[in-house]
């Protein structure tokens, strides 16, 4: 558990050394602590306040949260099987589905876009089901409105589970 500590710390500082020249006008986090902890210092940086939203959060597993799929699979097996048999319209016990993660992640970012002028820069400190769905959510709005501006990739680096993707409007980073 130390050394996993040691890492983050790590990562949390070549991040900050890798971002803190950039123009960063507004930074948004989940509300969990791991993710402000992330870019505390690029905000102090930049001397911007950060913002948070329960829109951001990873999907909620409900019950299961916590477990592993292993787990699930062998003390509810009946659970499991819908899960794999329902996919991606599967809602997880007393937690929500891939599509309702979705729909939520996409209002919280189309409320971020809609809210900052365009020549600002967005960070997000989020979670890897997070940022998966904020770049379909990107891709999708681009296709449909011919905004490429908004997602054009400068950077993508990847240490273990951390993600951290650089857009021209938009930074996007897991925790």
């Amino acid at each position: 558990m130390e050394r996993n500590k040691r890492e983050g710390k790590k990562q949390i500082e070549e991040i900050t050394e890798f971002l803190k020249y950039e123009k960063i006008d507004r930074i948004y986090t989940t509300t969990s602590s791991r993710t402000k902890e992330t870019v505390k210092n690029l905000a102090n940086i930049n001397s911007i306040e950060i913002q948070q939203s329960e829109d951001l959060q990873e999907i909620s597993f409900g019950d299961f949260e916590g477990k592993d799929f292993k787990e699930i699979q062998k003390n509810y097996p009946d659970e499991f099987n819908k899960m794999i048999e329902q996919g991606y319209k599967y809602t997880y016990p007393n937690g929500e589905s891939l599509i309702d993660c979705y729909e939520r992640v996409s209002k919280g970012i189309g409320s971020i876009l809609n809210e900052t002028p365009e020549d600002n820069t967005i960070l997000i400190c989020s979670h890897a089901g997070t940022i998966r769905n904020i770049l379909t959510y990107l891709m999708c709005m681009c296709i449909c409105t011919n905004s490429s501006h908004i997602v054009t990739c400068m950077h993508v680096f990847s240490s273990q589970k951390e993600y951290v993707i650089g857009f021209s409007r938009l930074f996007v980073q897991s925790a």
